[in-house]
């Protein structure tokens, strides 16, 4: 991804900090480490409660509050937002008390922070901290707050991003006033819409029906024009309300799809009646903007060309072929389910597919249950290959945004390691390009904070390596926490056929564990021919963190032997 940067005069930092981190939480192929956040304490807190209700009603079991609580607790205790509410040993007197009666203290929590005042403290928060260049910690743990708030009460992420780069990719001259504009607009004020579908004709016989039941309109109102439509096709409006034309388009579409669902039934016939794209109108300004009718399925992550990729794919396919039968015919079941995702237009489907292939990996021991065999697995893999993604994410960055040239340049420099990976590492942590990292932070990346911003949070753990190490077990937790929160949807679905109202942006966090596990499965069977089984994968991969684990929590600076380590892939390398 490629960061805004142009005609940025302002030396204030904070602000282009600000702008380039909204951009990667949001962008749809960005890794899930860095990814908007799904929740905030407060967010937590609600999600508490609606579980509760099922709960009470026998469709979900007791222990899937004792996670939410766990995760609120952990929350509590590190929410810059909620420390501008309450002092440090009130917020942990509330978090003793979650031990002690959790329905209870959640609860009160709950009323205690109250949903209006915590967003305006996330806007004030932010708004303290932008003008500031050296508040970049800050400023994360703002916008995290601030984000995650919008999302779970109903903006849309693409009208953020879309937003985001409408204000800030005009030539700037004061950066705060920009932002002053950008974080005014979500202000949480219902909007009223207009939604333009294109029918086929085969719904010609329905428009009665649809006006009466659904307020659908086929007069012209002056605007048709503005959406292509084939001939013979026609055009209805249908008035909404919503936060912004993203979520407006969503909340006419859902009402219009339970009509046509049936409509499929007494056609006997899935043939398409609804054109792919649609026009919305904001009504008290008139602006209008083309959208997706629906959302097809989840978006991929964009993979960079890995070094050498051509053979290993080569490698990969032949060494899974090599594998025992019932091996080989996991495997493949695995990846047809997730390509089956891929194909699948509707985001419950899609997302039950995605889960399955999971389950299909990591369910190996019938004496535990599904969800614990899937945390149990799955979270290894996904630890092992936290400082990975880590340090690949860096890389693509310096990529995409300084070019491939500049970038072999600097890798040229590095010369302790072969791999591009290995590289970035050492030109974080080795003491000997400390001179080089300066100069590179105040020629290279002056308009990049974002860059900056990452490359320094782990530089500074470079005198320690069990903090580095920390950071992956921080991560570790929070996968386990959001898998169980996956595993809730994934029942809804299957035993209410409920979906959820942010359905996508599980999703993607799925797809991209699911994309993961696959990867991992693949190489470490097609490379070591030892490993003969997927449990073998699974075992192996616990046998490294432990490995890495007893060696990385002694005492020391991160050193090269350190990076060769973080990113082993073998318990025992040939």
């Amino acid at each position: 991804m490629k960061y805004i940067t142009q005609d940025w005069t302002s030396t204030k930092d904070g602000y282009l900090f600000f702008v380039q981190r909204l951009q990667e939480m949001l962008f749809h192929y960005s890794d899930d480490i860095v990814k908007a956040p799904v929740h905030n304490t407060q967010t937590l807190l609600e999600e508490y409660v609606d579980t509760e209700k099922d709960v009470v009603k026998g469709s979900i079991k007791q222990y899937q509050l004792d996670i939410i609580a766990k995760e609120i607790k952990s929350s509590l205790m590190t929410d810059v937002i909620v420390r501008e509410l309450y002092k440090y040993e009130v917020i942990e007197e509330m978090a003793k008390f979650l031990d002690k009666d959790q329905r209870t203290a959640v609860h009160y929590i709950f009323n205690k922070i109250p949903k209006k005042k915590y967003y305006e403290i996330c806007c004030k928060y932010l708004k303290e901290n932008l003008s500031e260049s050296n508040r970049k910690t800050e400023i994360e743990k703002g916008l995290r707050a601030w984000l995650a708030f919008l999302l779970w009460h109903g903006y849309s992420s693409e009208y953020i991003y879309r937003f985001l780069r409408n204000i800030f990719e005009e030539s700037i001259n004061d950066p705060e006033k920009k932002a002053q504009i950008f974080l005014n607009r979500f202000d949480f004020e219902i909007g009223k819409y207009k939604v333009y579908f294109v029918f086929y004709e085969k719904l010609k016989p329905y428009q009665k029906l649809l006006n009466e039941r659904l307020h659908i309109s086929f007069e012209d109102d002056g605007c048709f024009k503005q959406i292509k439509r084939k001939q013979k096709s026609f055009i209805g409006v249908m008035e909404t309300k919503a936060y912004d034309n993203y979520s407006a388009m969503k909340r006419a579409y859902s009402a219009l799809e339970i009509f046509l669902r049936y409509l499929e039934v007494f056609l006997n016939d899935n043939i398409s009646v609804i054109g792919k794209n649609g026009l919305v109108i904001r009504q008290d300004t008139q602006e209008g903007i083309i959208l997706p009718v629906k959302a097809f399925g989840y978006k991929s992550i964009k993979p960079e060309p890995r070094e050498n990729f051509k053979t290993e794919i080569d490698t990969i396919v032949l060494g899974c072929q090599e594998k025992g039968k019932e091996t080989y015919s996991q495997l493949n079941k695995i990846v047809d389910l997730h390509n089956a995702a891929l194909n699948q237009q509707d985001l419950n489907d899609a997302f039950l597919n995605l889960w399955s292939a999971l389950e299909v990996a990591s369910v190996t021991d019938s004496s535990k249950s599904k969800i614990e065999s899937v945390t149990d697995n799955i979270v290894s893999i996904l630890q092992n290959d936290y400082f990975e993604c880590i340090f690949s994410n860096i890389l693509d960055d310096l990529k995409n945004n300084l070019g491939n040239r500049k970038v072999s340049l600097l890798l040229k420099d590095i010369t302790e390691f072969d791999k591009e990976i290995c590289k970035i590492a050492g030109f974080i942590f080795l003491e000997k390009y400390e001179k080089y990292r300066e100069d590179y932070f105040a020629n290279e990346l002056k308009y990049y904070p974002n860059i900056r911003y990452k490359i320094y949070n782990l530089y500074e753990q470079r005198e320690n390596r069990e903090k580095l190490w920390h950071l992956s077990e921080k991560y570790c937790q929070r996968i386990e926490w959001h898998l169980y929160r996956l595993y809730r949807l994934r029942n809804a679905i299957v035993h209410a056929g409920e979906s959820h109202k942010r359905i996508q942006m599980l999703g993607e966090h799925l797809h991209i564990y699911v994309d993961r596990v696959i990867l991992e499965l693949m190489v470490k069977l097609a490379k070591d021919k030892c490993l003969g089984t997927i449990q073998d994968v699974f075992t192996d991969t616990y046998l490294l963190l432990n490995k890495k684990k007893k060696n990385l929590k002694e005492p020391g600076n991160v050193d090269e032997q350190s990076i060769m380590l973080l990113l082993e892939n073998f318990f025992i390398e040939e």
